[in-house]
């Protein structure tokens, strides 16, 4: 049980190194001042969120996750490449951010689904509802 856990939050942790890269990429993508600055601050949350999460794991003495996905990397190279063709375009930038996002809501919602300590559960459900705020929040900053 406790590895199914570990390996559930495990992969909350690749989500979260994905979604790190993926707001710095965007960072660079657009010029909106008020979604750059945003992106920057949820790049270094996102580095904390993992960080609290590696340190679960390791409680439930399994190995964390040190690094994303390779589709990240990929839907990343997507972005820079998409990027080019719509020079900057934000509205495109955040609704693939907006993809991203919802793909991590779904990997918390999973994971809380799962009959967790209360412990872990209090951790994930404050994580999981900071990325809710911020999804709506960039969502109403990019109007999609």
């Amino acid at each position: 049980m406790k590895e199914k856990l570990a390996g559930d939050i495990n992969g909350i942790i690749e989500y979260l190194y994905d979604s790190e890269n993926g707001f710095k990429e965007s960072a660079h993508l657009i010029e909106n001042e008020k979604l750059k600055m945003l992106f920057n601050d949820l790049c270094q949350q996102r580095a904390t969120f993992a960080t609290e999460l590696r340190q679960l794991v390791e409680t439930l003495g399994c190995k964390p996750a040190t690094s994303g996905s390779i589709i990240a990397a990929a839907h990343r190279a997507f972005l820079d490449l998409k990027s080019l063709i719509t020079k900057g375009d934000t509205q495109a930038v955040c609704k693939e951010v907006n993809r991203g996002e919802t793909a991590l809501l779904e990997h918390y919602n999973k994971t809380l689904e799962v009959n967790i300590s209360e412990s872990v559960q209090q951790v994930l459900q404050k994580q999981k509802n900071i990325v809710k705020q911020n999804l709506e929040r960039i969502r109403s900053l990019a109007d999609i």
